[in-house]
């Protein structure tokens, strides 16, 4: 029975994975042309994570969802995390930024031109 509830975890997490590029990918449609053919696709991922909702890896190339986030919490939730691990993308890929700062003036723009809560993350507390 173990090796089914395995399996069954698996099959929901490559869902979650997949919903989270779908999302990515309409997520775009607010954006310019020109700004859409700068943010690359990322990997995505769902990753156990204790102190963070989400984060994006430029050296990567990667936006992590936490795992007990995703699993436990309603789509929107996990939604908001995503734009908002975007919103650091578009700062770094198409902003171009230099901030020191991670929630800096230049990701204020980004938040502003894809339109994530910019709270969602950190002690972000869910709604639900």
């Amino acid at each position: 029975m173990q090796a089914f509830d395995i399996r069954l975890q698996e099959d929901l997490e490559r869902r979650i994975v997949h919903g989270i590029a779908c999302e990515w990918q309409n997520a775009l449609w607010v954006l310019s042309s020109q700004d859409r053919q700068q943010m690359k696709q990322p990997l995505f991922s769902l990753q156990t994570m204790k102190n963070r909702l989400g984060c994006w890896s430029a050296a990567k190339n990667e936006i992590t969802i936490s795992r007990g986030f995703a699993l436990n919490y309603p789509w929107d939730d996990v939604r908001d995390v995503l734009y908002h691990e975007m919103a650091h993308q578009y700062a770094e890929q198409v902003l171009k930024t230099s901030e020191t700062s991670p929630h800096g003036p230049d990701f204020l723009k980004a938040c502003h031109r894809l339109r994530p809560n910019p709270k969602a993350s950190g002690r972000y507390k869910p709604l639900h």
